[in-house]
């Protein structure tokens, strides 16, 4: 396979891909990892930040995950959600609450987090904006950020341990 080394040219692939093919490729990645004998008894978890918290969402829509667990942080919806309805992982679903174009998804995704009858939460994080997780940009909310990763690492614990 070819490397990627420009970032213009990754863009470019990148967009060549359809949500259910990247979430395909996750889904391959996973299978893979899943057929080590050091990991094939393992639960595995899943999560991602913009970009990768919508890949996140992507992952529990488009297939039956490998995941026993997910925390998608600010990624926004899929456009359609109708697949994480039939999902079986455990979600914590982060979103920021100046982020209202993604953190408005939560109104998609949570009917189907409830037809899927599978623990979910959705926690709206006050005062901050999207990337509020990201300690080198502008928008970076330390609490708020320790705030969520301990909830990250808490959901975990209970759904992966």
């Amino acid at each position: 396979a070819d490397k990627l080394t420009d970032q213009a040219a990754y863009n470019a692939a990148l967009g060549k891909l359809t949500p259910a093919g990247m979430a395909k490729d996750l889904q391959d990645a996973i299978a893979h990892l899943k057929a080590q004998s050091f990991v094939n008894t393992a639960k595995i978890g899943a999560t991602g930040f913009c970009f990768g918290g919508g890949m996140t969402w992507s992952l529990l829509n488009f297939a039956p995950p490998l995941v026993q667990a997910a925390v998608p942080y600010y990624g926004p919806a899929p456009t359609e959600v109708a697949g994480i309805g039939s999902t079986k992982a455990a979600v914590l679903a982060v979103y920021a609450e100046q982020d209202t174009r993604v953190t408005s998804g939560r109104d998609q995704i949570e009917p189907q987090l409830k037809k899927a009858g599978v623990p979910y939460q959705v926690n709206v994080y006050p005062g901050v904006n999207h990337a509020f997780h990201n300690d080198t940009g502008t928008r970076y909310g330390a609490d708020q950020a320790r705030k969520a990763w301990t909830d990250t690492i808490d959901w975990f614990k209970k759904y992966l341990a």
